[in-house]
């Protein structure tokens, strides 16, 4: 054919390596640009930029233990991705729904109140919280969230467990008209000025229903934290398991009862060796409903481990 140069239908004309082609033009792309596609990419450029606020420092004390499979930031920037709302067609960060950050254990941390002073944010502990004498020397300190302008910080200001109340300035641009609310952490140690934490994280948070008024119920029962996995023989019957605490948030805590829906399947555990326990149900488990293990610490204090199984 010659030198062909120019598009005719669905052919285009071009040189490549001194020889003479027609290309086809694609009907496909692998990658189209659809409306939902361009909402995706918009939220998670949003959640993108929020997170790369966040300092190496920050990141380290939300998530004392590195996540296997990916780095802290995307750690965190997936966390707050599932904090999500669709408004006016748009996909958003829902900043009011923001109630935990990091992966240490959790426990529950009662009703926190913050109070929008007229220069600064006054954050207060529960009651409970602030008269456990095993945290009186621990450090308190706080993330704000500010629901009206989407922005999180970390304030530098904290103070004892028995102080219990810890007050801020405001950030920049941060208005006593916001509605902020806070999201607890207590730490074991301070370095060089900043709180570390190490074995205590992000708990159940409290908003105010109004600037600088109010405070919400507390959580009637502790969040489930870490998930444990139990080996169990007989998958009809669930007779017998085993079952390991170590790395888990329950570990150095006992196996206090493992709760299947609304039923109480096994109240008893024999200590093998270490961290490992086993024991028995006294009913048989209901696949299609949430397994629980209730853990009491050596303070007293209980955790919620979620529960899968797997055959022995």
């Amino acid at each position: 054919m010659g030198r062909v140069k120019g598009s005719a239908g669905q052919m285009t004309g071009a040189k490549m390596f001194d020889k003479n082609v027609l290309r086809a033009k694609a009907f496909e792309v692998n990658n189209p640009k659809t409306a939902a596609q361009t909402i995706n990419r918009n939220f998670f450029t949003e959640v993108n930029a929020l997170c790369t606020d966040f300092s190496e420092d920050i990141l380290r004390a939300l998530f004392p233990q590195k996540p296997k499979t990916m780095s802290r930031r995307n750690a965190i920037t997936k966390q707050i991705a599932a904090y999500n709302d669709v408004i006016n067609g748009a996909k958003v960060i829902d900043f009011a729904a923001i109630d935990t950050l990091g992966n240490s254990p959790r426990m529950d941390f009662g009703t926190t109140t913050v109070t929008n002073g007229v220069s600064a944010i006054s954050i207060a502990l529960d009651a409970k919280v602030k008269g456990m004498t095993q945290y009186a020397d621990n450090y308190f300190f706080a993330a704000l969230v500010n629901e009206d302008l989407g922005e999180i910080t970390f304030p530098e200001s904290n103070v004892n467990v028995e102080t219990g109340v810890l007050s801020t300035s405001y950030p920049s641009g941060w208005l006593s008209s916001h509605k902020i609310h806070a999201i607890p952490l207590i730490g074991t140690g301070k370095k060089d000025g900043k709180v570390i934490l190490e074995g205590l994280g992000t708990m159940s948070v409290a908003k105010s229903p109004s600037p600088g008024v109010g405070v919400n119920p507390p959580s009637p029962t502790p969040t489930p934290s870490t998930d444990i996995d139990i080996a169990a023989i007989g998958f009809e019957t669930w007779d017998t398991f085993s079952l390991d605490l170590t790395g888990t948030a329950g570990e150095g805590g006992t196996p206090s009862k493992l709760t299947n829906g609304t039923t109480v399947v096994a109240s008893s555990f024999s200590h093998a060796s270490g961290e490992t326990y086993t024991g028995s149900f006294t009913t048989n488990v209901v696949s299609t409903a949430d397994t629980v293990l209730e853990v009491t610490m050596p303070n007293t204090t209980k955790v919620n481990l979620n529960v899968t199984f797997t055959k022995q």
